[in-house]
């Protein structure tokens, strides 16, 4: 078993337990609810915390089970050819990105030429992270075009004025060199307490990268104007709570009534389960709000806004319709999990399931039924991938 999933599993649970104190100590909430006051008792407050870590529990679980099933049949990586699909799909997303506003965040929808559509369509439907944990986990850590294409993804991520993908290399790091960055840590802790003391400022100065790129479209920074909040409403307040959905099912307990209404008002039986396929076919759902969306409409807020439920949430909201849909959500979620660990036993990778548990725990921390379909679906589509670049192969070597 990884050590690396080992530190992700503690790194989920600390960021709940983290939101959870700050609650218990402020009155408020972090995170999409910021500065709002809770109504929860400490004893509500403490069984949605425990809640909240249960899913991680149980994805663990499924993890290390998981591990123990061997399959015979095994696709093997053709990792060289993979970088290289990564460099080239990376660099067609900057430069569609960058000429006509591919996935741009607080933008209008793109409009791009009829030729280029097809291939944007199909390169959308690509999840490159994904492919760069696949690669970089294979590879040596003395590798160098892993960092050459986690560049490429950064770069990528600006132009699209969105900055959550500097966490997934953070994980990353963890994943691959935990060894070295605890090291780092115990020899140089004087040098971390000084990072850590500067965190406020960098993650501030993330935060106004990231609003003028999506407001005005530039990387311009007043630093005049810019202002640092306290260390703890930068680290507690907004970072960690990026990390954990505490806050938000708090506030779905809260507003139970309400949502309650909104939910058996709007959400049919298979409601969650239809938003799954979302990734395939589009918003498909007829329904004028969706799960992601409730919480906002009951905090006054627009439908077209959503806000993570984390899963805990989400299959609460599932409860406030029928006993049947909670089940219902809870056997689409579990089946999705199952099914993609199973898959993952016909790919000739060490740290497969490592890869798979990670995405997993961030599907359980925003609760969509679409982004734990997206997990399955990119294993997939990686795994057909790597049969036509296999083959390719073969061919090339038999002539």
């Amino acid at each position: 078993m990884s050590k690396g999933a080992k530190y992700i599993l503690i790194a989920f649970i600390a960021f709940a337990v983290i939101s959870y104190f700050y609650t218990v100590f402020t009155g408020n909430y972090n995170g999409d609810h910021l500065g709002k006051s809770t109504t929860l008792n400490q004893w509500e407050l403490f069984v949605n915390l425990l809640y909240n870590i249960l899913p991680y529990i149980v994805l663990f679980g499924l993890y290390k089970f998981s591990k123990r099933t061997k399959s015979e049949y095994k696709i093997s990586v053709p990792i060289k050819l993979l970088g290289q699909f990564i460099f080239l799909i990376a660099i067609f997303q900057i430069t569609v990105t960058a000429l006509f506003g591919v996935g741009r965040m607080g933008h209008a929808i793109y409009v791009a030429p009829a030729f280029f559509k097809p291939f944007i369509q199909i390169s959308n439907r690509i999840d490159l992270i994904f492919g760069l944990f696949v690669y970089g986990l294979f590879v040596d850590t003395k590798n160098k075009t892993q960092f050459i294409l986690w560049g490429l993804i950064l770069v990528l991520a600006i132009f699209k004025n969105s900055l959550g993908v500097f966490m997934f290399f953070a994980f990353y790091l963890v994943l691959k060199y935990h060894d070295y960055v605890f090291s780092f840590i115990k020899k140089r802790w004087l040098l971390t307490i000084f990072f850590l003391l500067l965190s406020p400022i960098i993650i501030s100065i993330l935060y106004e990268i990231r609003t003028n790129l999506r407001n005005e479209g530039n990387l311009t920074i007043d630093f005049r104007k810019m202002q640092v909040d306290s260390f703890s409403e930068v680290i507690f307040g907004k970072f960690i709570a990026r990390l954990s959905s505490f806050s938000n099912s708090a506030f779905i307990i809260e507003k139970g009534k309400k949502i309650e209404q909104l939910a058996r008002g709007n959400f049919t039986t298979f409601q969650y389960t239809k938003e799954a396929l979302i990734p395939l076919y589009g918003k498909i759902i007829d329904s004028k709000i969706t799960y992601s969306s409730i919480q906002n409409i009951a905090a006054g807020g627009s439908k077209y806004t959503s806000l993570m439920n984390g899963t805990y949430g989400s299959l609460l909201i599932g409860s406030y319709v029928s006993r049947i849909v909670f089940f219902v959500n809870l056997f689409t979620l579990l089946l999705l999990i199952i099914f993609t660990f199973f898959l993952s036993n016909f790919i000739r990778h060490d740290k497969i399931k490592e890869i798979l548990f990670f995405f997993f725990c961030f599907n359980v921390l925003g609760g969509v039924s679409a982004h734990f379909f997206t997990t399955l679906f990119s294993t997939v589509l990686y795994m057909f991938l790597f049969l036509i670049f296999n083959s390719f192969k073969n061919l090339l070597n038999n002539r």
